[in-house]
């Protein structure tokens, strides 16, 4: 018989940088990093910031995959985030729905996250923009996401066409 998948899967426990590590690279250039990883390393060209002016961050990736059209992922990774932590969410960049509002955005802001980053949308420019959260995304569409599942926090995830890892 075929049972329920679960709604959400959280894998718990990956390594974190050194705080002080992380604070190496603050201010520096993003094509100077692109540049050291021989080219690798920066997503999708869509993916731009709501907020030029709130484009620079450093944190570690904590990861989440949400099916598209769906926010369970979006709220585990909320749950899980420790401050600091740089949210990233792929969604086989459905572009159908929003993966975040400003509502959630607001949330995280006030958890400490450093930034958020998506290969889909978001919707609440303005609000988001209010919280002054760095986000990053393809686009804005006013559709909400549903809460259905399934999503996983805490795995691998390809976002923006990179393989992004818990950690990195």
């Amino acid at each position: 018989m075929l049972d329920n998948p679960p709604m959400l899967t959280v894998h718990r426990g990956f390594r974190r940088p050194d705080r002080a590590l992380l604070e190496r690279f603050r201010g520096a250039q993003t094509s100077h990093l692109v540049d050291a990883m021989e080219g690798r390393g920066a997503l999708d060209w869509r993916i731009k910031p709501l907020d030029p002016a709130r484009a620079e961050f450093v944190g570690p990736a904590l990861t989440a995959f949400a099916y598209p059209a769906d926010v369970v992922a979006v709220q585990g990774a909320l749950a899980e985030a420790q401050p600091g932590d740089v949210i990233v969410v792929a969604n086989d960049g459905y572009m159908g729905t929003a993966v975040v509002g400003d509502l959630v955005i607001g949330m995280m802001h006030n958890k400490g996250v450093a930034a958020f980053v998506t290969e889909g949308l978001a919707r609440d420019r303005a609000g988001i923009i209010a919280t002054g959260l760095p986000v990053f995304c393809a686009g804005i569409v006013p559709t909400s996401p549903a809460a259905n599942g399934p999503g996983t926090v805490g795995a691998p995830v390809t976002c923006g066409g990179i393989h992004v890892r818990p950690g990195d």
